[in-house]
């Protein structure tokens, strides 16, 4: 009982002592599990004894920590936080040592501590005793690295009480590991939920430990500033913004006895850079304008930040002007020194960005720049291998300077474009591989450097881009190839790669409406050369032209153009699309019909020529190659009449045949026989009309001339002995010519077909205007335009000209009389179809 007594007396005594009269007791060798288990004991100061023991033991190494966690150590401790405060002291010290092995933080992460923790927080907050807080603090920093503790801790306002702490100032010890704190919490992504609704939290207090004299405390104060700053809150942005934290931190980077914090000021500055309130503000400031010199003969360690600084500044469209009449393009330019791939990107972009102000583009433009570009792309490394930085920037300043091209030739950069170019689309991104292209599109289209990237590979890549790249590279490989339409290699590579057949199907296949124009104008262009609109005929380019919907020939009016175009280019084309040769249209040498119905596509006579075929229908052909020239020796003509006229071919650049011929005619079995009987009709009609001056009546008398040539040789034969003569006459000139194409002037007996394009030749030689028309069921007839009247009061009228029935009547075109004509039922044989 006295014993009681005693220790409660005991008991009291330590209690009222303050917490600076506890001296440190006298270590005692004593057994761990018996501290451990004594710190269950009512007794203040037994409990008080164990826990220095274990105090002691916890600091000699760290494996006394795991043994002291294995014994139910943490347990107890926290059960101890409602004794006094020696105890309390104690308790919060070893529970912080021994956080730091990981099984205690797992076992704090479990969620069954959860109020003990809020208790610790509590003691952070409202506890009186300084070293308490101090102990409770450093707790938080360890606890504060998971993050559901974490959002456990920020249930409760701890930033106001953080910051009430950095206010008051009272214990150096408590600041420094209150500073720690706030910095450790800032970096858990729960903070983020938080920040935006403390509106006390007062960030002005935090920027004055900024420059405080303990190195530690200024250190982790940057680090909170830089995090705080990384959040980008309006809140706080605007606070910084009135502060100048921006231009401070340029002082600190520019002040070399500042050097430790140099690399978190330039992050801090880059981070304010990216929020509204405080991304240009500083730009007009006297310590921006520093930095601007200081960077052209700073360290090259700053130069990577400060590039992102100058990078983001001159991304913004609005701040140009300003940066250009601040010369800061001049400090853009320094940063071309270094020989870090990252930096010179970065310094690409920013001068990319800057060439959008013109001035500031021609400022930049030298030629010092130009072989740095141009060197980067020749490099390779991790950083870029694409090089796209580079090509962006070259293509950029190609759009905004003319001189870029001088400069690009210069260096032979054209070159390396072209070695890039021939790697594939494959090699690159889309859009760098587009803007290869753009720089090799101005060095075609220029007149002085175009021949410096043309050859046969070049424009084999452009057909394989056309046929596989997106619809962008896709149109601009089709205007390159448009340029190169006239050059000498461009038709043959055409014929090889079969370009024709490729434009055609990307014409039919593309959505893109730039690219469907672009490949319009590609085949437009090609029309001034015959031999490139054949191979395009050759390849149904009417047909596909014609198969588009009315809806998309209104939207592309060069739809109808090429077709027109075509059409004027291959006549026989014409006639057999529209059925009509109109009265301006003048037959060409071996113009061509084909005779009775054909329902395959169009047949071209230069295929049948070149590989010596024949068709199946029987073709007439218009040839033009003979001229009949006055000689003494009279040469009989096909209708046994004497001429003072010989057949000789004709000289002029049109004609294919160039030899003479020392027979009335020859015949090319099998093949194409030319007419030497067509330049004999052409002489002697000419010679009639010399003293003819009506044109009626040159009309009538052409007309009776064809008649006289093709009637036959008995008129008394009806209507089926005829088609049967003809057919004769038609058999016996194929058996004797070895193939199905006829000229014209070898007939000696004909219908609508071959009278009227008998006609149509013969007055385009005798200047009649005559159109040649086909109606249906296959007949044919000519109109002719007639002017009648004297000064401005002639009338145009066209006629229907009669070479079947009344020879040489001019029918009125739409009278009665001229309907039957053309839909007389007296000639629809299927027999004269089929010949």
């Amino acid at each position: 009982m006295a014993a009681a007594k005693g220790h409660g007396k005991k008991a009291n005594k330590l209690d009222s002592k303050s917490p600076d009269d506890i001296k440190e007791k006298t270590y005692l060798t004593r057994h761990v599990e018996t501290s451990i288990s004594i710190l269950e004991s009512p007794e203040n100061d037994i409990v008080l004894e164990a826990l220095l023991f274990l105090s002691k033991y916890a600091d000699i190494r760290l494996v006394n920590l795991t043994y002291l966690q294995q014994r139910g150590l943490l347990k107890k401790l926290l059960n101890l936080f409602d004794r006094n405060i020696c105890i309390l002291r104690l308790a919060l010290r070893l529970l912080n040592i021994l956080l730091s092995i990981d099984d205690v933080m797992v076992e704090f992460n479990r969620g069954i501590y959860d109020n003990q923790i809020k208790q610790i927080t509590d003691f952070y907050i409202c506890h009186d005793d300084n070293y308490v807080r101090e102990f409770s603090v450093n707790i938080l920093i360890k606890l504060a690295t998971t993050c559901r503790i974490t959002c456990l801790i920020f249930s409760v306002d701890l930033l106001n009480p953080i910051l009430q702490t950095l206010q008051s100032k009272k214990s150096e010890g408590l600041l420094k590991t209150t500073i720690r704190l706030l910095d450790v919490l800032l970096s858990s992504p729960a903070v983020l939920s938080v920040l935006p609704e403390l509106q006390k939290f007062d960030v002005t207090v935090i920027l004055d430990y900024m420059n405080d004299n303990d190195n530690e405390i200024a250190r982790l104060t940057f680090n909170i500033v830089a995090k705080l700053t990384m959040f980008g809150l309006d809140v706080y942005q605007s606070i910084f913004r009135f502060h100048h934290l921006v231009e401070k931190m340029m002082e600190v980077v520019m002040d070399p006895a500042k050097k430790e914090n140099h690399e978190i000021a330039l992050q801090i500055i880059l981070n304010c850079m990216n929020s509204d309130l405080t991304s240009s503000y500083f730009v007009e400031s006297i310590q921006f304008l520093k930095l601007c010199a200081w960077v052209k003969s700073c360290d090259t360690e700053y130069l990577r930040p400060c590039v992102e600084i100058y990078s983001k500044l001159s991304a913004m469209p609005q701040m140009r002007q300003v940066l250009f009449d601040l010369s800061v393009e001049e400090s853009i330019l320094y940063f071309l020194r270094s020989n870090n791939k990252y930096i010179l990107n970065k310094t690409c972009e920013a001068i990319s960005n800057m060439s959008e102000h013109k001035y500031c583009c021609e400022q930049m433009m030298t030629p010092v720049v130009m072989r740095v570009l141009c060197s980067m792309l020749e490099r390779n490394d991790d950083e870029d291998p694409e090089n796209a930085v580079a090509i962006k920037t070259i293509t950029d300043l190609m759009r905004r300077s003319l001189k870029t091209i001088d400069f690009l030739n210069h260096f032979g950069a054209q070159q390396t474009f072209i070695e890039l170019f021939k790697k594939g689309m494959s090699a690159f991104t889309q859009e760098s591989y587009f803007r290869i292209l753009e720089v090799l599109y101005q060095f075609s289209v220029h007149p002085i450097y175009k021949e410096s990237v043309v050859c046969g590979k070049f424009f084999e890549e452009l057909f394989n881009i056309l046929q596989n790249g997106t619809e962008d590279i896709a149109n601009l490989s089709v205007e390159m190839l448009t340029y190169f339409i006239p050059h000498p290699e461009f038709y043959a590579l055409l014929v090889k790669t079969n370009g024709p057949q490729i434009i055609l199907e990307k014409l039919k296949t593309t959505k893109n409406p730039q690219l469907f124009k672009s490949l319009l104008v590609l085949i437009h262009s090609t029309l001034s050369n015959e031999s490139f609109i054949m191979e395009f005929m050759k390849r149904n380019l009417v047909k596909t032209l014609k198969d588009f919907s009315d809806y998309i020939k209104q939207k592309a009016p060069l739809i109808n153009t090429i077709l027109k175009l075509s059409y004027d280019v291959y006549l026989p084309l014409k006639f057999f699309e529209m059925h009509r040769m109109e009265l301006t249209d003048k037959l060409n040498n071996q113009f061509y019909l084909i005779s009775g119905k054909w329902t395959d596509p169009f047949p071209f006579l230069g295929v049948f020529l070149h590989e010596n075929l024949s068709p199946i229908r029987t073709i007439y052909v218009v040839d033009f190659s003979y001229e009949m020239v006055k000689s003494k020796q009279r040469v009989p003509t096909p209708n046994s009449k004497e001429v003072s006229c010989r057949s000789t071919p004709r000289t002029d650049e049109q004609s294919p045949i160039t030899h003479l011929i020392s027979t009335p005619y020859e015949i090319k079995y099998g093949d194409l026989s030319p007419d030497p009987f067509l330049p004999s009709y052409i002489y002697h009609i000419r010679e009639y009309f010399k003293e003819e001056t009506d044109i009626i009546d040159k009309i009538k008398m052409l007309a009776e001339y064809v008649d006289t040539i093709l009637c036959g040789p008995d008129e008394t034969l009806n209507i089926p002995q005829k088609f049967h003569t003809f057919k004769l006459h038609i058999q016996t000139l194929k058996f004797k010519l070895g193939t199905n194409m006829i000229p014209i002037g070898y007939l000696r007996v004909g219908f609508h077909c071959e009278k009227a394009l008998l006609f149509k030749a013969l007055a385009d030689s005798t200047c009649i205007p005559c159109s040649l028309v086909k109606g249906a069921h296959n007949l044919y007839w000519n109109e002719v335009a007639v002017f009648s009247g004297i000064g401005y009061e002639q009338t145009l009228t066209i006629y229907i000209v009669d070479l079947m029935n009344n020879i040489g009547n001019l029918m009125a075109m739409g009278s009665k009389e001229a309907n039957y004509y053309c839909n007389s039922s007296k000639y629809k044989s299927n027999n004269y179809n089929k010949i």
